[in-house]
């Protein structure tokens, strides 16, 4: 039997029940985006099910507003236009829902449902007779303007807000050299001990220092070994150490100063780090964050022992020969003896994080400071994971 326009009298509730998904569904969003305002005012962690950002709510709430004007119409009438506002309804939530398949949710979504519910309403238009009805209020031309500039405002705000919550400090380049700093630096790699350090990369070492061996070193990995074993913690055996020239010999003249280099090795899963090239980008909380724990574990590091930590420097995000690094420095003190200086730079690379540690007496930094900005310059890491 071939159907007429007005033969399927269920096909209305069909057509009107796409317009109160759709009213509902934009409820929901709007409900949804301004739960999440509150969980991000308070930095806590979001339901997956919702956005993340304030430029996601903002959105959302737009989003929301455009599936409530365009539901309210189709459920309240079947007109000339509904076949218009339907079909707005599944150019909108077709693009969510690839959108939420391109992120890879994996989940059936609400607005997945709307779409396909949408999809099968426009194959039953041809069976519905439309009413010539227009709606009291009506949103058009110049109404569609302010609309449209209303949520230009609205994503903006969210956008404004994540740009204060979530700052990116700027990446400052380390070893950026003027002329005259240049000359310099390579004076420096023309007289310094050039390294070549297996599975890492290559080191320039001042000729004031040497690499630790003999009994010196015998003694300091002991010293390690215990001092892990005490405070419970991991020590790798990819590392190198380097300190000032004579103390291999233990000569008496090498304690009136001390320094050390070492770069250190830690190996674990393909993918546990971001790849060498990776720009690091960390929000400021973020880094507020780490800094605060950084400084905590370390503090405890030096609980029942004669180390003290005279002052903590704020950890950042460095660039150095165009490589994202970690920085972390730090001043201490074992004893009575005088303080020393820390720098500490992460290098992540994939399945492993090589770390640079430059150190030094505060008092000595005339001696020890600008060949060692060298030598952190002269870092390269050729084994790139």
């Amino acid at each position: 039997m071939e159907h007429t326009k007005s033969s399927k009298p269920n096909l209305g509730k069909t057509i009107k029940g796409v317009g109160q998904f759709s009213f509902f569904l934009g409820i929901w969003k709007i409900i949804a985006a301004l739960l999440l305002v509150s969980m991000l005012a308070e930095r806590e962690e979001p339901l997956s099910l919702i956005s993340q950002t304030y430029t996601d709510v903002s959105i959302n709430i737009c989003i929301g507003i455009i599936l409530i004007i365009f539901g309210n119409r189709i459920k309240d009438s079947i007109d000339k236009n509904t076949k218009n506002y339907i079909w707005i309804i599944v150019i909108l939530s077709g693009t969510l829902s690839l959108l939420n398949f391109a992120i890879g949710t994996g989940k059936l979504t609400l607005i997945t449902l709307l779409f396909l519910y949408s999809i099968y309403a426009t194959t039953q238009l041809k069976y519905i007779k439309l009413q010539d009805k227009k709606h009291q209020y009506k949103i058009n031309g110049k109404k569609w303007i302010l609309v449209i500039f209303a949520f230009i405002l609205l994503i903006g705000l969210g956008v404004g807000l994540d740009i204060n919550q979530y700052n990116y400090p700027a990446n400052e380049e380390i070893g950026h050299f003027n002329e005259e700093e240049n000359i310099a630096y390579n004076n420096f790699l023309e007289s310094s001990e050039k390294y070549l350090i297996k599975d890492v990369g290559v080191i320039s070492i001042p000729t004031n220092m040497e690499i630790q061996s003999g009994n010196w070193k015998k003694w300091n990995d002991e010293m390690e070994t215990a001092f892990a074993e005490k405070f419970d913690y991991e020590i790798s055996g990819n590392k190198v150490m380097f300190q000032q020239k004579g103390l291999n010999d233990l000569d008496p003249s090498s304690f009136n100063t001390y320094a050390r280099i070492s770069i250190e090795t830690f190996i674990d899963n393909i993918g546990d780090y971001d790849k060498l090239a990776t720009k690091l980008l960390v929000p400021q909380h973020e880094l507020n964050e780490l800094n605060e724990l950084l400084k905590a574990q370390l503090e405890q590091s030096f609980i029942n022992t004669e180390l003290k930590l005279i002052k903590w420097y704020e950890v950042s995000i460095k660039t150095i020969n165009g490589r994202s690094v970690l920085k972390t420095s730090y001043l201490r003190q074992l004893s009575d003896n005088p303080y020393v200086y820390v720098e500490i730079y992460q290098f992540q690379n994939n399945d492993r994080m090589h770390q640079l540690i430059l150190s030094y007496r505060e008092e000595d930094a005339d001696i020890w400071k600008q060949s060692f900005d060298y030598t952190l310059k002269s870092f390269e890491i050729t084994n790139v994971r």
